[in-house]
């Protein structure tokens, strides 16, 4: 009846132990992350998703601008605002040209115009 209670001992091996904690937990970190990840990409689609919507609306409202403009500019538009205002025409206007700019001096004594003074 002489046994080796050495083998036979009901003891639990540490380093095995330790081993499968490690393992389990290297596992679980990874899925932990994957979710993580995970979410951050759905997130991140949802948010350039809406960018997309938006950048959409923008192109809308500018080509509806663009198009006010043109009609704005449009002739027919024009003298419908010039005759409810009672403006005149440019070219019935008589010119006159006043020239009143000062005479500037430059380097050396001369004029703009190039006389002397």
């Amino acid at each position: 009846m002489s046994r080796n209670r050495v083998k036979s001992s009901q003891s639990l091996h540490w380093a095995t132990v330790l081993f499968w904690v490690v393992l389990v937990g290297m596992i679980a970190s990874l899925g932990v992350s994957y979710l993580v990840l995970k979410n951050r990409i759905i997130r991140i689609a949802e948010e350039s998703r809406k960018q997309e919507v938006e950048l959409m609306r923008w192109k809308d409202r500018n080509a509806q601008l663009q198009a006010a403009i043109q009609t704005l500019r449009s002739p027919k538009e024009l003298e419908k605002k010039i005759s409810g205002m009672g403006l005149v025409r440019v070219s019935e206007l008589q010119w006159i040209r006043m020239d009143n700019t000062p005479e500037t001096k430059l380097v050396r004594g001369m004029n703009f115009d190039g006389r002397e003074p």
